[in-house]
């Protein structure tokens, strides 16, 4: 676990902020599909440095760009509306992609869940079908037991009827 704390480390001392994003949203999908309250809290506190990492990478880069644009340079300016709306743009396209991304794992793991759950109730109903029929074979051959046995009865009495008389 220190292992992936150092690495985790690495990650968010990095300027890619979206690296890290996409690198925090696979983790978190293992471990909401492990199931662990320790790695979920964990996770959280690791997701809040992460975040508040790249608030402070955000701020950094707003910094910058007030900076620039108080420079009073209109070619510099130019080139800074232009940079940040592309950054904006790419920003946009990457969270887009992560969020289409978090929603196909989401809808995997409740179809698999749909799926398990569907197993069990196959199987439970196997189960109770295979008991009722057994049940009802047990009927059916206590049913012909006591036909037989109550016709051995009476041809029994016929039999002694008949040496009688």
């Amino acid at each position: 676990m220190e292992h992936a704390h150092t690495i985790a480390a690495r990650i968010m001392s990095g300027n890619d902020s979206g690296l890290l994003q996409t690198c925090i949203s696979a983790w978190k999908e293992a471990m909401l599909l492990s199931q662990s309250e320790l790695h979920r809290e964990k996770f959280a506190a690791l997701q809040q440095q992460a975040h508040d990492h790249i608030q402070d990478i955000r701020a950094e880069h707003a910094r910058q760009v007030a900076a620039k644009i108080m420079s009073g340079n209109d070619s510099g300016l130019i080139h800074t509306c232009f940079c940040g709306w592309r950054d904006v743009i790419v920003q946009r396209k990457a969270d887009e992609e992560r969020a289409a991304f978090e929603n196909h794992l989401q809808e995997q793991v409740q179809a698999e869940l749909k799926d398990v759950r569907l197993d069990h109730a196959m199987q439970a109903a196997a189960k109770l079908v295979a008991f009722n029929d057994s049940g009802l074979v047990k009927v059916c051959f206590a049913g012909w037991r006591e036909v037989v046995l109550v016709r051995r009865s009476e041809l029994e009495k016929e039999r002694l009827n008949a040496l009688e008389g």
